[in-house]
């Protein structure tokens, strides 16, 4: 997955439209669907799309966009 097809995926998770671009810089705690059903649907992204195992406590420690895409393995 490339980075720009993360974001997107990130904001079709979080709602994110387009008039509210959504960047590598952008804090999670800033989406007002960064909450538990988001929370379930961006462990699924992992999980189903990108074949990462992880759990709730390593992603609620991410701050950024740019945390989950290391978390992702999403190239700078």
């Amino acid at each position: 997955m490339t980075k720009d097809e993360f974001i997107n995926e990130l904001g079709r998770i979080f709602d994110v439209f387009d008039d509210e671009k959504l960047t590598e810089e952008t804090p999670l705690k800033s989406l007002a669907n960064f909450d538990s059903v988001g929370m379930l649907n961006l462990i699924a992204l992992f999980s189903e799309d990108l074949g990462i195992d992880v759990n709730v406590d390593v992603l609620r420690k991410a701050r950024t966009v740019r945390e989950l895409m290391e978390l992702a393995h999403i190239d700078q």
